[in-house]
Formats: C-alpha cells, sequence, structure tokens
C-alpha cells in the first residue's frame, strides 16, 4: 500500500488518492503496533498542504517531529555538550520549535510604575543571576509576557519592564521560560520544519514563515531552499533589495543550482 501511495504522489492528479492509500497503510501499521515512519508523515503532511486540508497538514508534521524526537540522532543531540537554549523561533505558530521552562525565579507585579513592570523576589543580587535577557519569553501562569528591559535597582532589587499591553497577575508568581526545545537542530528534521514554513506561507503567515526559514538557515547555513523562499518572500513585498541578500546568500551556499540561477535571473529582469 505504501509503493501505491508513493507512486500516486508523482501526479498532483492523484493526491487525493495518494492520501488514501497512506491514511490505509498508516491503519495496517498501527494495527499491527509498528511504529509509522516519519517520512511516511511528512509525506501525508505534503499531500494535506496541495488538497489544502492545512490542519491537517500541520498535525501530520507535528506527528512528524514526534517520531523523529526518538531517533538516535535526536539522542545524541540531546546528550551533546553543544547543546543550546537559545531560541531562534519564538512566533506562536511555530510552537513546534520551543518550550517554556519552569525557573526557581518568584516575581510580583510592581504597582506605582508607567510601565508594566515585574520585581524579582528571590535574593538575586545581580542581572548575572537571572536565566533570562531583554527580548525574552516568559510565562507567568497563563499569561505570555516579553521581556523589554531588566534594571537593577538602587534598593538592589531586580525589576523586569515588559510589553505594555501585558495584563500582570496580582499574586506572586513563578515564571517560566521560553527556551529552544532542540528539533532545529536536528538534520533530519530540517524538512518537515521547511514543508511547515511553506505551509505558513500558503496559508498567510508570513511572519511565522520568515522566522521559521531564518531559523533554519541560521542552523543550518548550506540548506539552500529557505534562502530560495526568504529571496521569494522578499520579491513578493516588493523588497527587491533584500530578495537580492538573500540570493547571494544562496549562490554562496548553491552556486550551481538552476533554481538559484533562475531566481537571479528573473531578479535582473526586475
Amino acid at each position: 500500500v505504501l509503493i501505491e501511495a508513493l507512486a500516486l504522489q508523482q501526479h498532483e492528479s492523484d493526491y487525493p488518492l495518494s492520501l488514501d492509500r497512506y491514511r490505509k497503510a498508516v491503519c495496517l501499521l498501527e494495527a499491527q503496533s509498528k511504529a509509522v515512519p516519519a517520512e511516511v508523515l511528512t509525506n501525508m503532511g505534503v499531500l494535506c498542504h496541495e488538497t489544502k486540508r492545512y490542519e491537517e497538514a500541520l498535525e501530520m508534521y507535528s506527528k512528524a517531529l514526534k517520531v523523529l524526537d526518538e531517533s538516535p540522532e535526536a539522542a545524541e543531540l540531546a546528550k551533546s555538550s553543544e547543546k543550546s537554549k537559545d531560541i531562534v523561533v519564538r512566533h506562536k505558530d511555530n510552537n513546534l520549535f520551543w518550550v517554556y521552562e519552569e525557573s526557581d525565579i518568584r516575581v510580583e507585579a510592581v504597582s506605582d510604575t508607567e510601565k508594566p513592570t515585574l520585581v524579582v523576589r528571590n535574593p538575586l543580587t545581580n542581572l548575572e543571576s537571572l536565566e533570562f535577557k531583554a527580548g525574552d519569553d516568559l510565562a507567568l501562569n497563563d499569561i505570555d509576557v516579553q521581556v523589554k528591559e531588566i534594571i537593577n535597582s538602587d534598593d538592589n532589587t531586580i525589576h523586569i519592564v515588559v510589553n505594555d499591553d501585558a495584563a500582570l497577575p496580582s499574586s506572586e508568581t513563578r515564571i517560566k521560560i521560553k527556551r529552544s526545545n532542540g528539533r532545529l537542530r536536528n538534520p533530519s528534521s530540517i524538512s518537515v520544519a521547511f514543508n511547515l514554513a511553506r505551509l505558513h506561507e500558503t496559508a498567510g503567515r508570513i511572519v511565522p514563515a520568515v522566522e521559521l526559514h531564518k531559523a533554519i538557515v541560521k542552523c543550518h547555513p548550506s540548506y539552500v531552499n529557505s534562502y530560495l523562499r526568504l529571496a521569494c518572500i522578499a520579491r513578493d513585498c516588493g523588497s527587491l533589495k533584500d530578495c537580492s541578500e538573500w540570493l547571494k546568500s544562496a549562490v554562496a551556499v548553491a552556486p550551481g543550482n538552476p533554481e538559484v540561477l533562475t531566481l537571479v535571473g528573473n531578479l535582473h529582469l526586475s
């Protein structure tokens, strides 16, 4: 059944039939208590995307990433000393690539300030003791805020200024800090991430699409497809200068790629 599904996937007119065959194959695998390969789930996501089943496509990509989380490659990356928690994506629509982590830092809202401000209740004496910086995202119970400024006050307390529209809780709260979940470091996950970015584009979610493409090339500088998509998005938004810069990066990593050369030629015609 999987072979038939793959064969049908080669022709656009057969996409619905191919997707049906994949679904049957998944049912058979699950009935035999066998794991569904990430490649199958990714292919199903692409077919759902192409047939405008966007929510189902997102579900398939999410399942594919969960399967890849259990791979030996992911396990090695998790143990790696190079593991970084630096957040490269933060948009809510890219929540498959970040997670809120618990911290021991307790904060409370300050009532007599012009901007929404939190005071740290832990006995910390310097800013280096914090586990976050300006620009990072925090969660206070069910409230999401972004850190705008961190101030070490004269009374040796640390104040955290957050976004103007934040509705801060009235009681003392332990914060959570948004961190990368490491998926973008796994080379096997990048094709899924790219497909998800393309899904964002098709669904009109340009901001998370750009964020995810940029994160892909930051983590994997030789991934030319994301450079090309960033160039196309910039062109479509009327920014030929940005388009040119992204194409220069694409040429640098894949100088003989025909798609790169075609886009460069089209840009010159523009």
